[in-house]
């Protein structure tokens, strides 16, 4: 059958085949897929890498992350659990931290992702009053909202970026995980990191700014003399390539000596979001409690059980 292999020699072979392309007519070409549609970036070129250095500052960084979680899945909706952490850091100092829970009905996991991308927008601007002129708020996501995601996530990303560039705030988002890749399927980040050893760099431009779905201006930067780089949308206001380091070079100012090559703060507002399996549990016995004293739990364990059955036995989570 196409695209199997019974022998995993031919599995090697067609990964050799992926590394040892170079690029059809020169170098390679980063490409980000959007729904069917390929966007090709500018060949990956030498003098596209930039020095990077930490710069000490005090500025005020906010950083916002939140999770998911399903309480419930009753087949056709999902109960789900929101949290949402933000902290406020003025250069390496935590000056405050904080975390809230809101609960949702969803229909999908496209719903459900915009609802994320909705209550960390407006986390971000109930706290914008802490930042001022040429401080830095950070998500822990890209800048773009794709278009299987509800054309409002694309309305709220764009419209907090006016409101925040309008406070002179500089919005940046810092990816732990990317889907940019080479044309011949290898790694974007990956491939970098094998042409660039050694110091901290970042790598601009890789895409032309004009793509309706990217807010961002996408670089790679990898913070410190680490195996490891990130996708990091800047916003779209800073637009000289040495402004972009400057910016690039605050964020390796954050890092912690205990984890080199990633911003600190980022990474203490993402664990403060995560949601425990033990807080799941307690909800779902709060729902049970009060459904039970509505005398309808019945018949919605009848719609628990249907998804459960799907999601345990047909997705193989059992």
């Amino acid at each position: 059958m196409r695209g199997l292999a019974e022998n995993i020699d031919e599995v090697v072979d067609r990964i050799a085949d992926v590394f040892n392309v170079e690029g059809r007519d020169g170098g390679l070409r980063p490409i980000l897929k959007i729904r069917g549609k390929t966007l090709y970036g500018f060949e990956v070129c030498d003098g596209y890498f930039h020095d990077l250095a930490p710069a000490p500052h005090d500025r005020r960084i906010l950083c916002v992350d939140a999770s998911i979680k399903k309480i419930f899945d009753l087949s056709s909706l999902q109960i789900v659990c929101i949290k949402v952490a933000w902290g406020l850091w003025c250069g390496r100092s935590k000056v405050k931290l904080s975390s809230r829970r809101f609960f949702s009905i969803v229909d999908g996991k496209v719903e459900a992702l915009s609802l994320l991308r909705s209550v960390e927008a407006e986390t971000i601007l109930l706290n914008s009053s802490l930042l001022g002129d040429g401080d830095i708020c950070i998500l822990d996501r890209p800048l773009m909202a794709i278009p299987t995601f509800k054309r409002s996530s694309l309305d709220v990303l764009a419209s907090l970026e006016n409101k925040l560039s309008s406070m002179g705030i500089i919005l940046v988002g810092l990816c732990k995980s990317t889907q940019l890749r080479l044309e011949n399927g290898e790694s974007i980040i990956g491939y970098l990191m094998f042409r660039r050893r050694g110091k901290p760099w970042f790598y601009y431009p890789l895409f032309e700014d004009t793509y309706p779905w990217i807010l961002g201006r996408i670089a790679i930067a990898c913070f410190d003399d680490v195996d490891y780089a990130f996708r990091v949308d800047v916003s779209p206001r800073i637009s000289s390539i040495q402004d972009i380091g400057r910016i690039l070079s605050y964020i390796a100012y954050l890092q912690d000596p205990a984890y080199p090559g990633y911003p600190y703060p980022l990474l203490h507002v993402h664990n403060e979001a995560k949601i425990a399996n033990s807080e799941i549990e307690a909800l779902r016995e709060r729902i049970i409690e009060l459904l039970e004293e509505r005398m309808i739990l019945k018949r919605f364990l009848g719609s628990v059980r249907a998804g459960e059955f799907r999601e345990d036995v047909l997705w193989g989570n059992r």
